[in-house]
């Protein structure tokens, strides 16, 4: 009898071999990326006071469904004007149904003090970026301070890893410029990809015969959140593939995504 389960056993691995079929992902809606933030109006700052303002505007949208709006990862609106705003940058997102668009609009003083702001990418896991201010039309000595802490003169911040920055820029009379920064990482996503398909695109896995299909790029891109949950925990490969990723791979997945996930 033993016997007998044993090769019907191996029997039914012949039809039905092993594999990480269980690692199927959810189906995700996919955008057509048609939607596009535009800006309608901008009103500058008066030097050293909360007073301007940004009205946005959509491309692209689709008749019938709502369209919402946030600045600077504010909570959605369905107001599409900003107002009480300070000289600085600002990241305007417009949001439709699954699919939001993002657009840098920068808010200058209507007179004085004006200031921009250029970053150096961070190498992944280690704090190598760096932030460099220009400004112009200041009046006397300029500040600078990065995340509310404490003031200094030079221009230059260094040694800051892949995130986002808040730099307050203010010279002698009080006009102030609010500046956000991102510091990405180097990772690229020909790295991610390669990572990807050569450890999870095998047979029995995700090369076609397994849900979503990662020798396709956009499947790749379109669920990169699941892939760093899956990758950070360690299912992904699942350990019945027999492959595993080393974790400066996890780490690079994890940058990354941190990066936005860009192609």
């Amino acid at each position: 009898m033993r016997k007998l389960l044993i090769a019907s056993f191996l029997f039914s691995l012949l039809l039905f071999p092993l594999s990480c079929t269980y690692d199927k992902f959810d189906e995700v809606e996919e955008c057509d990326n048609s939607l596009m933030a535009s800006l309608a109006d901008q009103t500058s700052s008066a030097c050293g006071i909360a007073s301007g303002s940004i009205t946005a505007a959509v491309i692209g949208e689709t008749a019938g469904t709502p369209v919402t709006f946030s600045l600077n990862g504010s909570s959605f609106q369905d107001d599409p004007e900003f107002t009480d705003l300070a000289a600085g940058t600002y990241s305007l997102t417009v949001k439709q149904g699954i699919c939001t668009s993002t657009l840098e609009i920068t808010l200058e003083n209507a007179e004085g003090l004006k200031a921009a702001a250029e970053a150096t990418p961070s190498n992944c896991g280690t704090a190598s970026g760096s932030i460099a201010v220009t400004t112009t039309d200041a009046s006397g000595a300029v500040s600078f301070s990065l995340n509310g802490g404490t003031a200094q003169t030079s221009a230059t911040f260094t040694g800051l890893a892949p995130g986002n920055y808040q730099i307050d820029v203010v010279d002698e009379i009080g006009c102030q410029v609010n500046l956000e920064v991102a510091i990405l990482s180097t990772v690229a996503f020909a790295e991610i990809e390669a990572i990807v398909t050569s450890s999870c695109a095998i047979s029995g896995c995700h090369a076609g015969n397994v849900s979503p299909d990662f020798r396709v790029r956009e499947n790749i891109l379109s669920r990169s959140g699941r892939i760093g949950v899956r990758t950070g925990n360690n299912s992904m490969p699942p350990p019945s593939s027999g492959n595993s990723l080393s974790q400066s791979n996890i780490d690079a997945i994890a940058c990354w995504i941190t990066d936005g996930a860009p192609e």
